[in-house]
């Protein structure tokens, strides 16, 4: 293997441990410290609300900065957006800070996803991209197994301000190791384009699709939508049955340890299969954590499925990443549409969910994310499949990496 490519892949892992621990204490804390402070679920929705439309609007700028300036940077001031995140959590509890925290955390994900899967592309090629996604995304979820469990420790011994700003820090020790250590991926030609008209071709590319990535887009969209009902509520959700930040902790350091197990085998079948088996499992595993997690309150049950919740997640990434990578023209345009898409339709939906929690009833989001979930479970074997065999392009010829 070329030393800049070992050199890359091991500064995006430090950085990933670092970060992992840091996002995993975040979601674990942020619904819970909302729901603590006395928000109702339609506020602590219509936080994650606002964040996605904030990211929705951004996210397909991001790839033109990729493609034009290169991917290392971008990953490198992602980290600095979740650390800004985390250290203004440190400074108030008032609502538009809380507003602020969870939009700088958002765009840390639409930018940094992006910048990562295209720094990885870069670096290892297509043909190898699963397997060293799964690898690489495996150093991030095994420090999510301890980064909730820490963070929720912290937060009953020193409180959750204190704890924010430590997650901080460690974002910010790991965004810096990555840039000190990390090289630019093979040289490729730049594009040269003022930053206005690469903005125009990526926004215009991004309303004008053809009908393979139409459908892609529209698969990703619904899956955005049915996940986004309930998933940003989830920390609220168990802080209203009962639980304490520890064992809450706890339960997110169960994913992220199924996750972090799964991941590496996930990378290698996604790459023998193909990404639609792995979408379709996925949709599958997380229409039963919906259920476990809405009609079973025992622990046991809550914990069955935080543990499908990983192998969910486990078998979405490698799958998902395999799947843009091969419609992409350029990389760091079609993940941030893609992107882009998903953050577009995630936006109501946590509003929503958190009325339906409010007003119908707890179990309303849960039943009708996993409804949703398997139907597209089963999209993902069919017409998905069906329009990449009739040898569709997404905007014409593909773009390859070789």
């Amino acid at each position: 293997m070329n030393p800049d490519v070992r050199r890359n892949l091991g500064s995006l892992a430090v950085y990933n441990v670092l970060r992992g621990f840091s996002v995993g204490g975040y979601q674990a804390l942020f619904g819970f410290y909302m729901s603590s402070l006395g928000y109702a679920m339609r506020s602590v929705g219509g936080a994650a609300s606002i964040a996605s439309l904030v990211g929705a609007l951004l996210a397909p700028a991001v790839g033109y900065l990729i493609d034009s300036y290169g991917s290392r940077a971008t990953v490198a001031a992602t980290g600095a957006l979740l650390a800004a995140g985390l250290y203004v959590l440190y400074l108030s509890d008032a609502y538009y800070v809380l507003v602020l925290s969870y939009t700088l955390f958002m765009l840390a994900f639409y930018f940094g996803q992006p910048a990562r899967a295209s720094f990885l592309a870069y670096s290892v090629g297509v043909e190898r991209l699963g397997s060293n996604v799964g690898l690489i995304a495996s150093t991030f979820s095994a420090a999510r197994i301890v980064g909730p469990f820490a963070a929720g420790y912290m937060a009953a011994r020193l409180g959750f301000r204190p704890t924010f700003l430590i997650l901080g820090i460690l974002v910010t020790l790991g965004f810096t190791l990555f840039w000190a250590l990390s090289r630019e991926p093979v040289a490729r030609r730049r594009r040269h384009a003022s930053l206005k008209e690469g903005f125009r071709e990526t926004y215009s590319k991004l309303f004008r699709p053809g009908p393979l990535l139409a459908t892609v887009y529209l698969f990703i969209g619904v899956d955005r939508f049915v996940w986004a009902l309930w998933l940003p509520l989830l920390s609220a959700h168990l802080e209203n049955r009962g639980y304490s930040e520890t064992v809450v902790g706890v339960l997110f350091s169960v994913q992220g340890l199924v996750q972090t197990v799964a991941l590496p085998l996930a990378g290698r079948v996604a790459d023998r299969l193909g990404p639609f088996v792995m979408a379709a499992s996925s949709e599958a595993l997380g229409a039963l954590t919906a259920l476990l997690l809405a009609y079973l309150p025992g622990s046991m049950a809550v914990g069955a499925g935080f543990a499908a919740l990983g192998l969910s997640i486990a078998f979405w990434v490698p799958g998902y990443n395999i799947l843009i990578a091969r419609l992409a023209e350029r990389l760091g345009e079609a993940y941030a549409s893609a992107n882009a898409v998903r953050g577009v339709a995630g936006i109501p939906a946590p509003y929503i969910g958190g009325y339906l929690y409010d007003v119908v009833g707890l179990a309303a989001p849960f039943t009708a994310s996993a409804a949703a979930l398997l139907v597209l479970g089963v999209l993902a074997l069919t017409l998905l499949p069906a329009r990449l065999s009739r040898g569709e392009k997404p905007y014409g010829d593909a773009w390859s990496l070789s």
